[in-house]
């Protein structure tokens, strides 16, 4: 007998099939987010530095504080971002719940280190600077947060029955063949039986045979001396 998906459990498939691409489409974001953020971070950070380098002396004598900007902000991304690209790749597609949780950690550390230097007005000369760093650590913050939620998802879904497929079909094809994996023993007993029972009726019919010509032969030669 076919097996067949009941009405509840076909809905409880679907809803988890959505629910798989949902995470699956939040983690790429996330990390995708995560990598062209840290690039475009990485080369603001490098123009900032080599646009100002006229002004690079002006970082001893203390007349301009662009210049502590500039080489403040690459020193950042350099540790900052590469960090980020790769805990977010391990987070997002290793599903590496740790990974997540640690480059939320950086980025709201290295954000909140930009808000006390901006504290101190730090960014008074290139406030245009501290909007950037704002945008990318939030981004990132978010971005976090929602690989975290989507990672927690993914491994409830783990558990569930028809993971990964979650396709009605490929569920009623592993049961039939669960199903022909108990009756393949069976159905060889059965015709282990019928052959053992083919066999001794074969030697039955030949002993009957013979049994049958004995008779016959003491007969003939029992009534010959009568």
């Amino acid at each position: 007998m076919p097996f067949i998906v009941d009405k509840e459990f076909g809905k409880e498939l679907a809803q988890n099939y959505i629910l798989l691409k949902k995470c699956k489409k939040v983690q790429s974001i996330a990390f995708f987010s995560y990598l062209i953020g840290s690039i475009m971070m990485m080369l603001y950070s490098i123009i900032s530095m080599t646009g100002l380098s006229w002004d690079w002396i002006a970082m001893y004598t203390g007349v301009s504080l662009m210049s502590h900007v500039a080489f403040v902000l690459i020193i950042d991304t350099i540790i900052v971002c590469p960090l980020s690209m790769y805990l977010a790749y391990r987070g997002c597609f290793l599903k590496h719940d740790l990974s997540a949780m640690i480059v939320l950690a950086v980025q709201a550390v290295n954000y909140g280190f930009m808000i006390f230097l901006a504290v101190r007005h730090f960014f008074e000369r290139v406030p245009v600077a501290f909007i950037a760093v704002s945008i990318y650590s939030i981004l990132c913050i978010v971005m976090a947060g929602l690989n975290i939620w989507a990672n927690v998802k993914y491994h409830w879904l783990e558990n569930q029955r028809g993971f990964p497929q979650f396709s009605a079909r490929f569920e009623e094809q592993k049961e039939e063949k669960f199903q022909r994996g108990i009756l393949d023993p069976y159905q060889q007993e059965v015709n282990r039986l019928k052959k053992t029972s083919s066999s001794e009726m074969n030697d039955l019919g030949q002993t009957q045979e013979q049994l049958g010509q004995y008779v016959y032969e003491h007969k003939s030669s029992t009534m010959d001396e009568i």
